[in-house]
């Protein structure tokens, strides 16, 4: 159940990325979206590549609202695989080896999605 405070930090969230977000277009297949806020944050981690060495890897979280992940006009949730266009470079929607999916909401709410990507290919980053 949600209080006050939920209530207040939606809200803010909500303002926050339409304010400050950058434009994104999403794609999943042939099927595209319209342009759509995201506020965006770099994550940098330690993980186990296939000769069990770690390394340090680069990924990408795009903070977008629910109500405008939208592929050709239809709500959905992230999937992996799906891809998230900013300024030119393309980022791969992607769930980790550990089985995480590849988004989270960042709110009790549900207002604001948090979808893990990695760049793709030298241009992304």
């Amino acid at each position: 159940m949600a209080n006050i405070f939920d209530d207040a930090t939606a809200g803010l969230d909500v303002a926050l990325t339409q304010a400050t977000g950058e434009a994104v277009t999403l794609n999943r297949g042939e099927k595209t979206s319209a342009e759509v806020a995201a506020r965006v944050s770099k994550v940098s981690q330690q993980v186990l590549d296939g000769d069990d060495l770690m390394v340090d890897v680069e990924l990408w979280d795009f903070l977008i609202l629910t109500e405008n992940y939208l592929i050709d006009e239809v709500p959905v949730e992230p999937a992996r695989g799906d891809k998230i266009i900013r300024a030119g470079k393309t980022y791969e929607v992607m769930s980790s080896d550990s089985g995480m999916p590849p988004f989270s909401y960042s709110d009790p709410g549900r207002i604001l999605l948090r979808v893990h990507t990695k760049p793709l290919g030298a241009s992304g980053t």
